[in-house]
């Protein structure tokens, strides 16, 4: 059998690190479940029973590493994984690894760990339960976040999940990242109120985000490639993070700035309006290959004013339009009829939009402002994105509703 390459070495260590862990080697004591795992992950299929039979005999009374797992798999291991492996090679930063996989297979370690660390049963692990098993300390504080002295099952669960995700981390940014310990890494769920998921994940050198995204999101490739499209343009003029490596469900991004920006005085609507300014200011022409597709996706669509705010809808996950749950009267009227068209010459503007423009959707960086969440970015009517903006400026700071759009027409040269 051929040599793994290092990319490939460091997909089967991620999943190895995810399923038996990495602060405590295992001495050939695995169990069915977590054999059987490990062959799955690379079978990418349930492995027959004989497959199990083999492992487990290979590996009894022998310590098992992920480079001793790696060794075996190139040497010995059955001839289906090397035609399977070619899965898990990577080209540049574009990633053929799952979050949503790496999670599971944390939830596989988990099951069949705990009960097994979990020696009287009470629901928790102990530092004596835990130096029973490993022979130390090392490793359980990591496991006790709350640092009570017991690790709970929802503790245990969470901290494999972390440990599968900081590996997923670790895998695509290569680096001082696959030099950091585990132990060393901090994820953190800091997900809103979408489908999607994002963690701040943190080492001594450098802090990311990392965006697990929703099934929904992944099965529709459109809105993904178009998302991405919109990334890409968003980070070329500075006003959106760049993507430093992304995957089949995720993609990783620099952690930025202070995080939601806090409108607390005249001077942050300021910003808020020249950020929308500089955003409307992009090219255009980006939409244009998305525009056709989504046209050739959805037929009725091609009829629609380019500067309709039915782009910002279309531009959404299939499964999340609902276009065919309207009401084809209701519809066709939507079709042919362009309700409250702008009428001011800013808001007449085609412009890129970024669709969903409220404080959430955007980060405080020092002295100005940035865009994420691009999921509805599209071109249209500037006033989609402006008028969304003041609806949500509480009354109580109507004065500064003017501020806002003054900056943002002094960032046109309109005064």
């Amino acid at each position: 059998m051929s040599c793994p390459t290092d990319a490939q070495a460091g997909v089967i260590r991620s999943d190895f690190h995810a399923i038996v862990g990495e602060s405590h080697p295992t001495n050939g004591e695995l169990s069915s479940d977590q054999i059987r795992a490990l062959l799955a992950a690379n079978l990418s299929r349930e492995p027959n029973a004989a497959e199990v039979d083999l492992v487990t005999a290979e590996f009894r009374g022998r310590t098992m590493t992920a480079d001793s797992w790696i060794k075996w798999i190139y040497s010995s291991g059955p001839p289906a994984m090397e035609r399977t492996l070619s899965l898990a090679k990577i080209t540049g930063k574009k990633h053929e690894s799952s979050a949503t996989r790496a999670i599971k297979l944390a939830h596989v370690a988990f099951s069949t760990e705990f009960s097994g660390l979990d020696k009287d049963g009470d629901g928790s692990i102990s530092r004596d339960e835990w130096k029973a098993r490993f022979g130390s300390e090392d490793g359980f504080d990591v496991y006790d976040q709350d640092h009570d002295g017991i690790v709970t099952k929802e503790e245990y669960k969470r901290a494999k999940e972390s440990e599968a995700l900081a590996n997923l981390v670790k895998v695509a940014l290569g680096g001082a990242w696959a030099d950091t310990p585990i132990a060393k890494i901090e994820v953190k769920n800091t997900s809103g109120m979408g489908g999607s998921a994002t963690y701040r994940v943190s080492a001594p050198h450098q802090t990311v985000a990392l965006h697990s995204r929703s099934e929904t999101s992944v099965a529709d490739l459109l809105f993904e490639q178009r998302m991405k499209a919109a990334s890409k343009l968003f980070a070329a003029h500075n006003l959106g993070p760049a993507r430093l490596a992304e995957g089949v469900d995720w993609y990783i991004e620099p952690w930025q700035g202070q995080g939601e920006p806090k409108f607390d005085s005249v001077g942050k609507f300021e910003q808020l309006g020249r950020l929308m300014g500089q955003v409307h200011m992009m090219p255009t022409d980006w939409f244009d290959e998305w525009r056709a597709k989504i046209c050739e996706a959805n037929p009725d669509l091609k009829v629609v004013d380019k500067g309709s705010w039915l782009w910002i809808l279309a531009s959404r996950p299939a499964e999340e339009q609902k276009w065919d749950k309207i009401n084809p009267e209701a519809r066709e009227l939507l079709l042919q009829d362009y309700f409250y068209a702008p009428q001011s010459e800013p808001g007449k503007r085609i412009v890129t939009l970024h669709g969903d423009a409220h404080q959430k959707n955007m980060l405080q960086l020092d002295d100005s402002m940035i865009c994420i969440d691009l999921e509805t970015s599209c071109v249209g009517h500037a006033i989609h994105d402006l008028g969304y903006q003041l609806t949500w400026i509480e009354e109580n700071w109507f004065g500064v509703r003017i501020r806002v759009l003054r900056s943002y027409l002094i960032s046109f040269h309109c005064f």
